[in-house]
């Protein structure tokens, strides 16, 4: 399979990751998918890391892809 870069956002807003740097990395990694998940505490739950899998298996990740966080809270955790 191809080497597939994947990279994540918190859902983006004025004063988020992704408002900052997100479509500059965006442009620079052009073969990246960007996936994008909600933000906040209540979002720390497995239907959020179930998505995150439907997503990474739509984007055709495996274990060779590289995954960016760009972003805290639940990006990052």
């Amino acid at each position: 399979m191809a080497e597939v870069t994947v990279y994540l956002a918190r859902a983006p807003k004025s004063n988020s990751a992704y408002a900052a740097y997100g479509r500059a990395l965006a442009e620079a990694l052009s073969g990246a998918a960007l996936l994008q998940m909600p933000d906040g505490e209540r979002y720390k739950t497995l239907e959020t890391v179930a998505q995150l899998y439907r997503d990474l298996v739509a984007a055709r990740a495996d274990r060779d892809s590289v995954i960016i966080a760009l972003g805290g809270g639940v990006v990052g955790d």
